[in-house]
């Protein structure tokens, strides 16, 4: 009886190897397959081209390695895509290579920064009278005021407009058309508007201060002191 059990758990323990060999065998082979069907895969398609695994630029006909010492990574062809690549999970490991899905999207970051702002230099006009003189009234008070059409900015006496002024009006009296134009230029160079000229030619008096009125709406950038001697 002894007997028999021992020969039946022989026969059981000789089946049940003979099942893990006849499994391993069959896994193997099956994974022989695999790996030849991938191999075969692989080698029906040729890389397009090998790239270095930290820099998708560096390109090369053939395998090599990197400027950084790093195995060349194949590229090949996938569809229309001729610029996709594929990096082994081992070289990503080693990379430390996270993935994450592409969102469009506004990039909102707070800047501060320090910033000057100043006059357009090309909108600056500087008044310079055109005699020599004293700014006897003077109404811009300090930079930064806002002057319009027709105000008054000053009133300069000069003994060289009050002279220009009497020469005009003489070469009026003498009629003598060269006198009367020569005389009305130089009051125009000495900075007389034509309404000015006009008004001393009717009146027949002589100014004793030429008054300067703005033209158009500005901004003051700077001012000279009071009584200020213009030469």
């Amino acid at each position: 009886m002894k007997m028999n059990n021992l020969i039946w758990s022989v026969l059981v323990l000789g089946f049940m190897a003979g099942a893990a060999i006849v499994f391993f065998r069959f896994d193997s082979v099956g994974e022989s397959m695999e790996d030849g069907a991938t191999a075969e895969g692989q080698n029906d398609r040729q890389p397009l081209y090998w790239v270095a695994p930290m820099d998708s630029n560096y390109r090369r006909d053939e395998p090599g390695l990197s400027p950084m010492g790093m195995e060349l990574v194949p590229v090949y062809e996938e569809g229309n895509d001729d610029y996709s690549i594929r990096v082994s999970s081992a070289i990503q490991q080693n990379l430390g290579l996270r993935t994450a899905r592409v969102l469009r999207g506004d990039l909102a970051k707070q800047i501060r920064a320090v910033g000057y702002t100043r006059w357009n230099e090309s909108s600056i006009e500087m008044l310079h009278p055109r005699a020599e003189g004293w700014l006897e009234v003077f109404n811009l008070a300090s930079v930064g005021d806002r002057v319009e059409v027709g105000q008054v900015l000053y009133e300069l006496f000069s003994p060289n407009l009050v002279s220009a002024q009497r020469e005009y009006l003489i070469a009026r009296q003498s009629q003598n058309p060269t006198l009367m134009t020569t005389a009305r230029e130089r009051l125009l160079a000495l900075g007389f508007t034509r309404e000015q000229i006009n008004t001393i030619k009717e009146s027949g008096e002589i100014a004793q201060r030429l008054v300067y009125r703005e033209t158009m709406d500005r901004d003051v950038e700077g001012t000279p002191s009071a009584n200020y001697l213009w030469d």
